[in-house]
């Protein structure tokens, strides 16, 4: 299959509903699970208050590290307009690659417009969740079920939050009524994890933003239910207690 760095016809920034965005992201061909879950971990505790981008002349401002930093709109892109990395469910809307490019060339300094097969992308979320919010790095590694049930808000995380071990990172959405933890997968799919529950509903009576860094409510969405499938899914703590490392900004 042959790419090439071209723009993508009739590209739109955000398409879809504003609620939806976080399920957004989705990993392409290359291994940065962990920027792509922190991507869609900021866009559901922040919303595009903090996934900024300003088209520029014909290029895009693309907020990262506190400030807006230039990419152009070129992405990698077969002949069938297929991309081999990072894009939307939503395939004309292509704020998720603009991000990818913006940390590939600022943040991990690669020389090539839309070709990221060089990339050594981090193993693990902290750098990333950082960069894309300037707030401060909490880690755990014990008691990771307490963790994410302290932080939360009528089930919902406050803080952009991700959950890894050695082999992935899942995005952290909340905690149902019945005890189990809502993740996200950034493959978009259903994960292959032993135990992950496929099969009901992800619901939030306050959809909310919040400020990772004054630790203030933003404002409210509403309420906000999906099907479980697609990438999103539920597990049991005990299943949680098996992951290594839990990676968030905020308060502690």
């Amino acid at each position: 299959m042959a790419y090439t760095c071209k723009l993508y016809p009739n590209a739109s920034l955000f398409l879809n509903d504003v609620k939806d965005e976080f399920d957004d992201p989705v990993q392409g061909n290359t291994d940065n699970c962990c920027l792509i879950a922190s991507l869609s971990a900021v866009d559901w505790t922040m919303g595009r208050n903090k996934i900024k981008i300003m088209v520029v002349r014909g290029s895009y401002q693309v907020y990262l590290n506190s400030k807006y930093l230039s990419v152009s709109g070129t992405l990698c892109l077969d002949d069938d307009y297929k991309f081999k990395y990072a894009h939307s469910r939503i395939l004309s809307e292509i704020w998720p690659g603009l991000y990818e490019k913006a940390v590939a060339l600022h943040i991990h300094n690669s020389t090539a417009d839309c070709d990221f097969s060089n990339v050594s992308w981090d193993g693990n979320p902290d750098r990333y969740l950082v960069a894309l919010t300037g707030c401060t790095l909490r880690k755990k590694t014990s008691n990771l079920p307490a963790e994410v049930s302290s932080r939360c808000l009528s089930g919902k995380v406050k803080y952009p939050m991700v959950i890894w071990n050695e082999n992935h990172c899942y995005t952290v959405l909340g905690q149902r009524a019945d005890g189990t933890f809502l993740l996200r997968d950034p493959s978009g799919k259903n994960p292959g994890l032993d135990g992950a529950i496929i099969s009901g509903y992800c619901s939030f009576n306050n959809h909310f933003t919040w400020d990772c860094s004054s630790d203030y409510q933003l404002g409210s969405y509403g309420s906000y239910s999906r099907n479980l499938g697609d990438g999103l899914f539920a597990v049991s703590g005990d299943v949680l207690k098996k992951f290594t490392n839990l990676s968030y900004v905020g308060k502690v």
